[in-house]
Formats: structure tokens, sequence, C-alpha cells
């Protein structure tokens, strides 16, 4: 906990000694960056050194409200003697490699400034609680007094591309962060969820820019190669020439079989569907409710969000389901793979807002992805295999009454305009699922694992249809290509309660008898 902290103290610091310092900028022959710093002002230069790793996610701990506005307040707090430099290296240049290192971590100061937000605002939301209010107010002075620094730190032409796009992303928090003070400052806290959702969401540019900084930065000739360059894929992108999942069957995709089954198959094989049927017959309300849990990223949130207000105006569901999102933006599956993650936290302050408990909870719709991937396939899927593993491990461990999980693999991504998670990884996802399943299936899992099935597969190859007519069209994704617009979402929300209805293990007590 000290350590992180203080990880989010020294962020803040040079944040402010950068933007105080406000350099003017210009390059030498050479192609290195001259920066003239104000004398009286000393810049923090270690952090910057040529072979520190560039955060490219934000650290996990688990801040206390106190905690929380100790990161925000930091930029006054002097760092160690040890970290500080009368002058920058090199004679007073300052290399591409600095350049992009000190864009990184003005970046991920403010992705920390943003989780901090997150634990006071969907963590132990407080509108009528003076203190809470303070608190948060000071979070998101300090995220305008980032953007400020950011918009006024100078840079030379070279470095325009990757400064203007730090300055656009952290625009968006700050933008975030005004909404989310009106709100709050009103009371108003379903205004407050929408600025929350929107603060969240600027975390993913942020560190898409950061992950294209370390690979700007990943070689000892760094300082002499190209800024990295952030091309969109955009509404081009409209089909990968992959073949679904459930239209591959026996054929194979770079070696390995498709469908959602062994054997080429979309059914449940005879023994996984009747241990499916028995636990089906246990579940009943427990304290006068069927909890269906949704876990995973930003996608899952606004898809269950959409789903709930979907759900409400249905009355063939039975009115003992109640749903609760436990999705989390921002919360990729290498963040939450952990019982103990600080994810499974905010999983139950969640629970706690429905009136519900950890006891309660009986089903889990999970779909998640592991953000930035950029390993070959079958690499990148084996990485995520291995994290879904733990993940449903963590779910038997943390929800000791669930009986049944079901899971989805990504939407289409092929408009994609970040690195988030891009095709072709949102179609090799389908394969970790399959292979999580598989798994189950020959008894190679943990015992702490419920059982686990296929939700309904989401993934189609953008305006191809496929065997069941499913496409994914520009305007069913946002701008940035990677999260579903209101139309997305609520293509989703309907896959997964018409799965819910007609499914042989959900049915019976899903629909209002």
């Amino acid at each position: 906990m000290k350590k992180n902290v203080q990880f989010v103290l020294l962020s803040f610091v040079i944040v402010l000694m950068i933007g105080c310092s406000r350099p003017t900028t210009d390059v030498d022959v050479e192609g290195t960056v001259q920066v003239e710093v104000a004398q009286s002002v000393e810049l923090t230069v270690t952090a910057l050194a040529t072979d520190t790793p560039v955060p490219t996610t934000s650290p996990t701990f688990e801040p206390t409200a106190a905690d929380s506005v100790a990161a925000a307040t930091a930029v006054s707090t002097p760092l160690p003697a040890e970290t500080t430099s009368s002058s920058p290296p090199n004679g007073g240049q300052m290399t591409r490699r600095q350049l992009f290192a000190a864009l990184a971590e003005m970046n991920t100061a403010v992705i920390d400034q943003v989780t901090a937000a997150q634990d006071l605002l969907i963590v132990d939301p407080a509108l009528n609680d003076a203190a809470w209010v303070a608190d948060v107010t000071t979070i998101m002075d300090a995220i305008h007094t980032s953007y400020a620094e950011m918009v006024a730190f100078e840079v030379p032409a070279q470095g325009r591309q990757a400064h203007d796009r730090s300055i656009d992303a952290i625009g968006v928090c700050d933008a975030a962060a005004t909404a989310v003070t009106t709100a709050v400052s009103a009371g108003d806290e379903a205004q407050m969820r929408l600025a929350e959702e929107d603060l969240s969401n600027c975390i993913h540019e942020l560190v898409s820019l950061n992950s294209a900084f370390t690979q700007g930065n990943g070689s000892r000739d760094a300082d002499n190669t190209p800024a990295p360059t952030f091309e969109a894929r955009g509404c081009a992108g409209e089909s990968t020439g992959f073949v679904p999942l459930i239209d591959l069957g026996t054929d194979t995709y770079q070696g390995f079989a498709g469908g959602l089954y062994p054997g080429g198959l979309n059914e449940r094989p005879a023994e996984l569907e009747a241990a499916g049927l028995a636990l089906a017959d246990e579940i009943a309300p427990i304290n006068g409710r069927i909890v269906i849990l949704s876990v995973g990223m930003s996608n899952t949130r606004h898809e269950f969000d959409t789903l709930i207000e979907v759900a409400a105006q249905d009355d063939e569901i039975n009115p003992e389901v109640l749903f609760v999102n436990g999705a989390v933006s921002g919360r990729a599956s290498q963040t939450i793979d952990s019982p103990t993650a600080q994810y499974w936290e905010l999983v139950d302050k969640r629970l706690a807002r429905a009136n519900a408990t950890a006891e309660d909870v009986q089903v889990v719709w999970l779909k998640e992805a592991h953000s930035f991937p950029g390993r070959p396939f079958p690499d990148d899927a084996l990485t995520f295999l291995d994290e879904l593993r733990r993940i449903v491990d963590a779910i038997g461990q943390n929800y000791p009454n669930v009986k049944m999980i079901f899971l989805s693999s990504r939407i289409y991504a092929g408009y994609a305009n970040a690195e988030l998670h891009p095709e072709p990884y949102a179609y090799q996802s389908g394969f970790s699922v399959k292979w999580l399943i598989e798994e189950y299936i020959n008894g190679e899992l943990s015992e702490n694992t419920p059982w686990i099935a296929w939700g309904p597969y989401l993934w189609a190859d953008g305006v191809n249809p496929r065997s069941d007519g499913l496409t994914w069209v520009c305007d069913e994704l946002i701008g940035d290509g990677t999260h579903p617009s209101d139309s997305g979402r609520e293509k989703v929300a309907n896959m997964l309660i018409d799965f819910f209805k007609t499914d042989t293990v959900t049915r019976d007590w899903f629909l209002n008898q």
C-alpha cells in the first residue's frame, strides 16, 4: 500500500514540475529535443531515465478516501533529494525517449487520479456527506490541473502528434470531471453515474497512448526511432475474413478447430448438459431473489446496464430475478484475476447497493478481455485463457452459492481505432473461452470452479452475416470502434435476454411462470 501511494505521489510531482517549468523547445540536428528550464525550477530526471519502464496500466491498489485525496493533492509534496537534479541530462537536452516518458508519466498521473475518483464514486458514494463531496471536488480539481499542465507542456514538431493525442484524451477526462463536479454539487446521483462512466472510459485512450509510447521506447535506439503513429481503422474495417466459431465447425483457424464445444459442435455435450439441468433444479430465491451478476470491463458494463433497462419492461421475466451490474470500466482481465483483487470489493459494493450480498449470487455472466494484447496467436489467447481460469476460480471463492457461469467473448472490433482490444484479438478471444470450457469438461479446473458454459456468442465478421444473420455495422459502435453504441448495447442486451429465456438450463427459473 505504502509503495503504491508513493508511486502516485511521485507521478503527481513529476506532472507539476514539468508543467510549471513551461519549457521552450527546439530540435538540434541530431534529433534530440532542446529544453530550456527556468533556473528556479528543479526538473525531476531520474524518473525519466532511458531504461525506466513506462507504466501502461493504472497501478493496482486499495486506497481509502484519505489516500485518494492525498494522491490528488500530492503536487505540493517535495520529492526525496536523491530523485531531483538541477538540470536535465545531456547538457540540457531531452531525448525523444525522455519526451515519450514524460508524456507517459503525465498520462499515468491522470490515470491514477481517475482510479482514485472511481474508488470514491463507485465504492462509497455519499452525496450528503460534506467531507466526501470535498474529497471528490479535490480530485476533480487535480484532473483539471493535469489537463492545464499538459496543454502548457511545449514539445517539438516531431512530438506534436503524440502530445495532441494526450491533450485530447485528458481533455475527455477534464470534461467528465466537470460533469462529475456539477452532478455532485447538485446532489444528482443519476447524472453523477453517467459522468463517472465517461470519466472511467477516458482511461482507455490514455493507456493506449502509453502503450504506443512504450513501443517507441522499446529498443536501445529508441531515441532515433520515429514517433509512434496512431492510424485509425474506422468504418473502413468492416470485415476481417475470419469465420465465426459457430460457423467454423470442424474447420480450423491457424490449426485450431471451431465450434463452441469439442468436436466442432455448438451444442453442450450430454454430460455438461445433464449437470446444468441438475443445477437448474436447485436454483431458487435466496432472501427473496435470484441474483444474476455481470462480471467484466466497460463493454460488459454498458451492455448489462442496457439489459437492466430492457428487462425492467419485460413481463415475461421472473420478478424474483435481480440483475446486478458488477462490471467496471477499465477493469480488464489482468486486473481482476485474483480473488483479492480490488475489483471484487467494487462488485460487493454494487451488490450492497442492490440490497444483496455475495451469498445471494447464483448466476454470473462473465465477459472480459485482456487489454492491449500484442502477442501472436495462440500465445495471446493462451494468456487470456490463464486469466479466465483464475477469474472463474475467484468467482467460486468469493461467491459461494454461484451455480452457473455463462461466458461470452467480445463483439466485433474491426472498426477499432486504438490498440485497447482490436482485431484479430477480439475474434481470437473466443478460442480462450472455448478452451476454458473444454478444460472444465475434462475436469482440469479447480474444485472451486462452478459449472461453466457458453452464454451468447457475440462475434460476427462485421457486415458479413453469420449463419444466424448477426452482423456488426459501424454505427453499432461509438467513435473508438471498440465500445458499443446505444444500438450495439441494445443488440447485446437482447441477445442475452433471449439466451436466458430459451436456454434449457435457465428458462425454467428465469421466466415468469
